[in-house]
This record gives structure tokens, sequence and C-alpha cells, in this order.
């Protein structure tokens, strides 16, 4: 990198290497490299005459010649001849690339990933927040690069134990430059590159948000892996072994920067020094004086969507000893503080008692939008690679609950890395549920007890995707006796058809059920068990398709279309989706070969046994839909104005076909009801889509 160069050093530079390269086209390049070479060859005098004109020319013969052999030595000529202080010629990258390993081809097909040591570089994962307070442990058992991979060690620094580090391991010259950076995020940097120079493993900065392992993604990566995207690289994700050649190259420009800045008294400006400009045109700088990235100083891209599947830019970690100054009660993630029973660790009594691998999933095609896409996260989601961490059952000893299965140790609230257990958290400051400091009704429960119902009890729903995966997770890891011997916690105002769900899907005994006044009471359970969610984000665990097909009947062949009706339950309507078309969408259905049916009309096996038979089922978005669940070969499903990407995702893991038509327009009452339309040419492209995409899966 030439940043820290005067204009008499950056000359120097570009003359020593232009001529190399004008060398090497007049020795053995092409025949137009040759030709190329001959005519400007006096443009690459150390007079340093006619740069800019070498640099159109060049340009214009890699329009003309562009797959000549030679063209990559021209490229390098046009960027050393553009090359100024702060600026480069982004043309060289695409050139840099081809020398350059890339991930994609581990991350092809579906995987299960784990908690695990690295393989390639070492076990160790650092951050560095030099403008906050240094984390203690009850901070860094939220930070999800800890709490997703236990089995590395993971090191996190403030701007006093970085300094110290640095000159520890560097000594004071260093030290003291690093005191001359102005800014925390450059200070950052060149601490995470200085560590990473000497230590190896994973420099990765505060936005880096981990929701998975990510020994998958190391452990697929040759040298030094470097995230990808939009055509450019990024500096937010780093890893390396020690002493990588890359690496030092990167740190001895950045000590030559502040040393530059030192002897002229000037402050670093950040786009220089460590922007991620500066590290991209670094590397540029190397490859374009002939350095191998090859062997020993090899790279790895790192699509920057496979590794948003694993880690997520986001901010929430970035201030934690903050997070609960002005809140009314202490928020803590269950998965930071309890730990792998082999590494229990005696101050804490949560623990994990067993889990399943996590999973990696490709991105997916399997949805079809007829008209305007109304909802774009919905294909988002479906069109991104996704890691979704290991299922855990955590084991809490003296755990308090309230509300909407709200969980409480010592005062502090349980963060459950799920939707519904952030509304149930929502919910809490905003008043509704008691706190540990607020009861007054206490119920002390002695009998070992597991707690898996949330926010979303009483819809059917929830329990399909939320509760019922949960209890299942419960039996698989213990095993039936061992579940058989706890009492499930449940509202007391569960209503008798979801405890029926809950028996026959859930397969629990009525005598294992204990319920609780959620409104007024506060339980204390000595030892129970809380399983984590089936799903990241509604991006679903196959954990949750393995259960459901043991429950499917395996003697049926799909081959009905069924259109399910909403129309059975919404005679009196007050706060609902109401579809003005319902009736018109129903009868095109049954013209088209569809048996109209109203789900909740029949018993929960026969309706199981309905949806094993089913090869296509329409319908308006609901819980109904979600009954595709109970189908172990996948289906064809469409669905009317979908709010959410539930369905979608869930047919992600079942290898589902999903068609979606949203809503033209929308009008609201006054008891509240929300009436949606959908035109007559959109339904027949809806149903024109349905019937090809189930003729394509089935003939």
């Amino acid at each position: 990198m030439l940043n820290s160069f005067s204009q008499i050093n950056l000359e120097a530079w570009q003359n020593e290497h232009l001529q190399v390269h004008f060398r090497d086209l007049l020795l053995s390049g092409s025949v137009e490299g040759q030709r190329f070479a001959a005519t400007y060859i006096g443009l690459a005098d150390p007079t340093g005459l006619g740069k800019g004109e070498l640099f159109h020319s060049g340009a214009q013969w890699l329009e003309l010649h562009g797959d000549d052999r030679s063209a990559e030595t021209v490229a390098k000529i046009v960027y050393i001849s553009s090359r100024k202080r702060d600026s480069n010629w982004g043309g060289i990258y695409k050139y840099l690339r081809k020398h350059i390993y890339l991930t994609d081809g581990e991350f092809k097909d579906f995987c299960f990933i784990s908690d695990q040591r690295f393989d390639r570089v070492p076990s160790v994962i650092r951050q560095c927040r030099p403008d906050k307070k240094l984390y203690a442990l009850r901070e860094i058992e939220q930070v999800g690069l800890f709490n997703k991979n236990r089995s590395v060690d993971y090191f996190c620094y403030d701007k006093s134990s970085a300094y110290e580090y640095l000159q520890k391991f560097y000594g004071r010259d260093i030290a003291a430059l690093f005191n001359i950076i102005n800014t925390p995020q450059a200070e950052s940097d060149f601490f995470l590159v200085a560590s990473l120079l000497r230590d190896g493993g994973v420099s990765a900065d505060v936005c880096s948000v981990g929701r998975a392992p990510i020994a998958k993604l190391v452990n697929s990566l040759t040298g030094l892996g470097i995230v990808e995207r939009n055509g450019g690289i990024e500096k937010n994700f780093l890893c390396a072994p020690s002493g990588h050649p890359v690496v030092s190259r990167y740190f001895q420009t950045l000590v030559s920067y502040l040393d530059m800045c030192l002897l002229k008294k000037i402050s670093p400006d950040y786009k220089e020094f460590s922007s991620r400009w500066a590290f991209e045109a670094c590397l540029c700088d190397m490859f374009s004086e002939n350095v191998s990235f090859s062997e020993d100083a090899s790279i790895t891209l790192i699509d920057g969507s496979i590794y948003d599947g694993f880690i997520e830019a986001s901010g929430e970690e970035e201030n934690l000893t903050q997070q609960d100054v002005d809140a009314p009660f202490p928020r803590i993630r269950l998965s930071g503080i309890a730990s792998p029973s082999i590494y229990k660790n005696s101050i804490r009594a949560e623990s994990v008692v067993g889990m399943l691998p996590g999973a990696y999933y490709p991105p997916s095609d399997n949805v079809t939008i007829i008209g305007e896409d109304r909802v774009p996260h919905i294909l988002q989601q479906i069109h991104a690679p996704i890691a979704v961490p290991p299922l855990k059952l955590f084991q809490c000893y003296e755990l308090g609950v309230s509300g909407h299965g709200c969980c409480w140790h010592e005062g502090q609230f349980l963060r459950l890395e799920s939707y519904l257990s952030f509304v149930a958290e929502s919910e809490t400051l905003g008043g509704h549920w008691m706190r540990p400091s607020d009861a007054s009704d206490i119920r002390y429960v002695d009998e070992p007890a597991i707690v898996a119902f949330g926010a979303g009890y009483g819809c059917y729903g929830h329990y399909l995707v939320d509760d019922v995966p949960r209890i299942a997770l419960a039996r698989r890891i213990l095993g039936d006796k061992a579940f058989a011997d706890r009492k499930i916690v449940i509202p007391q105002k569960t209503p008798g058809w979801a405890i029926n769900v809950l028996k026959i899907l859930g397969r629990v005994n009525e005598e294992q059920f204990l319920f609780f006044d959620h409104e007024r009471e506060f339980l204390k359970i000595r030892d129970a068990l809380v399983p984590s969610f089936g799903h990241r984000d509604y991006r679903f665990h196959p954990f949750v398709k393995e259960y459901y097909q043991s429950l499917s009947p395996a003697d049926v062949t799909p081959t009905r279309r069924i259109c399910l009706s909403r129309r059975a339950w919404e005679p009196n309507k007050v706060n609902q989706r109401v579809f003005e078309q319902q009736e018109l969408f129903e009868d095109m259905a049954r013209q088209r070969g569809f048996d109209v049916i109203a789900p909740e009309t029949l018993p929960l096996m026969e309706q199981i046994r309905l949806i094993a038979e089913t090869r296509c089922q329409i319908g308006e978005h609901g819980s109904a839909q979600h009954a595709s669940i109970y189908n172990r070969y996948g289906m064809t499903v469409g669905t009317i104005n979908p709010l959410t990407e539930i369905q979608t995702n869930l047919g992600r893991i079942y290898g589902d076909t999903n068609v979606i038509v949203f809503a033209d327009g929308e009008r609201r009452d006054e008891a509240g009801n929300t009436f949606f339309s959908i035109s007559l040419e959109k339904l027949e492209g809806f149903f024109d889509a349905v019937m090809q995409q189930d003729m394509q899966r089935w003939g």
C-alpha cells in the first residue's frame, strides 16, 4: 500500500514495477502484448513522464484485447500508472480475483454444522471495542461469536487492554503508534490486524454478530479468509494462520502510514489508513507487484451472502455494558450463560444437557410470485443461504416463570433467540407481565418440569411451529422415560383443543400438564428444562421436519388437491383479515378439481391424514396452511396474501413449491377488520401457476 508514500516514493515505486512488466511483455508476452510494450516503452522511463497517457492507452488496449494472455500484465501496468496516494484503478480486481480461492463450492448443499474447534487456523476469536468499557463475563456471554462458538477461545479488548497487548508483544514504539490513532474504528482495525498476525485465528469487528457456529465457515478457508461483497472485499472479518504474508504486509503498511503521520505531525486519515478501500488497495498493490497469491500467501474469498448466513451485521452488541442502564430489569441470553456439560462452569447453575447439531441451507428457489411483490423479505430469505444454530435443551435451577413464557433467573430475564421470546420481553417491559420484583403470588414447584410455551399460545399455527417442536426436542434428548417424569408447564387458559394438540402431536400424557395462572401467578421451579425454539427467526431446523414425519402415516400416496376455507370460523368478523373474493376463489378452486375443506371441523388425526394424502393445497394465509408439515413428500402450496415468511420457510425444508399472490388493495371497517381484494386476472394467473407447478411435481 502506498498511502504513506511521498510523491517521490510513489513515482519510484511506479517506475520500478512498470519496467518489470514492460520487460516481461517484451520477453514473453503475446504478439499483441509485445506490440503494446514496443509502442509505449518510452512512457515508462524513470522520469515518470506520460503515465496518464499510459493509463488511457492501456485501458483502451484492454477493451480490445481483454481475453489476450497478456491482458493481466497490461492490467497491472494500467493499475500502477494510475495509482495515487488516495485512489487506484478498480479494474485490477477482476484479474486479482482469478488467483484467489472461492468458498462457493463448499456451500452448495445442505449440511449439518456444529460448535467445534477450527481445523486450519488457531481456535481463537477476538473483537476490540476501544471506545467502550471492557466487557466482563456478563457482557461476553451476550456476544454471539462467544455463545455460538463455546469450543473456541474468545477474547474481548478495550483500548487499554489492546495497548497492553501491543506493548507486550510488539514493543513500546508500536504501542505509541497505536496511541496516535484518533478514531475507534481505526484503533480496532490496527489492533485486530496486529493480533491476527501474531496469533492467527479470527479477527472480527464489533458489528459482526454470530448467529450460528462458524467452524464450517472457517474450516472451508485456505490461507487468509476475506469476505467479498458487491465486487469488492471487506475487512470486517479476517481469518488466517499466524504470520500470514498478506497480513504481515498489511500490518507493515499500517505501521508505515502511522510513522509518516508521526513524522509530519498530522492526524491519520481513516480512508487512507484502514478503510475498506485502503485494505483492498493493499492487496491490489501486492498483486500489481507480481506477488503470488498461492501457497503460503493464499487467500480465500468468502461470498458475502454465505457469510451473512452465519454472521449478521448489527450494532446490537456494540455497547452491552449500557444495555440495561435504563431498563426496569436486566436481560441475558440463556445460550450465553448455560455451559455445555463438558465445559460446565462451577459458578453457573445453568447447563446444556443435550443438543442437536445446527444446519446450513443453500439458497432456495421454491417460490413463485404472481403480480407485484408486496412483502420483499419473503423472497430475500428464500434466496439467501442460512445457518441455523444447534438446538439445545437447557437446565435451569430455581427458574422463575411468568406471563407468556417469560423465564427468569436471579432477577434476570433469560432471552431465548426467538421472535416469541422478544414479544414476551417487550410485553414485560410494557408492564403486562410480572417481574420477580413484582411477584406477590409465588408458587413453588418442586417437581421437575419443562417450560416450552410462549407468546403464541392459543394459536394453532404457533403450536405447530413453536411449542410442539420444543416439547419434541426435550423428549428426543431426554428419552421417553425421563421425559414422562417431568411436568409440562402451560397456561391455565390453554383452550381444550390446544391441550389435545399437545397430547397428540407432543405426545404429552394428561397427568404431565402443570397449569398455572399466567396472568396472576409467578412460578418458581426448582428443576426446569427449557428447550430452544426449532428455528432461527422461522428459518427452520431439519428436526421440525424429522419429527412431524414420524407422526405422518407412511401408508398413503399424495393424490388430493384441497382448498382450505376460512369461512367456517369467520361468521362474526372482528379484527380479522377478510378476503373479499373468498367465495369466487373457492368456486374457482372447485372448478379446477379442488376439494374445499374447513380443516377445523375435522378431528386432529383426520387433519393429519388429509394433509398426508394431499399433493396440492391452496388457501388464505393463516395457521391452517402450516399443516403442510404433516406431508412427508412435499407439496405445491398456494397462498393468498401472506403476511409472513413462515409458510415459504417451511416449504424450504420440506421441498415444497410455493405460489404466492398478494392483495391489490386493502380497506378497514369500524370493527377493525381489514378487507383485501385480488383481481380476477391475478387469481386466474395464481391458479394457472399452481396447476403448472403441481403437474411438474406429480405429472
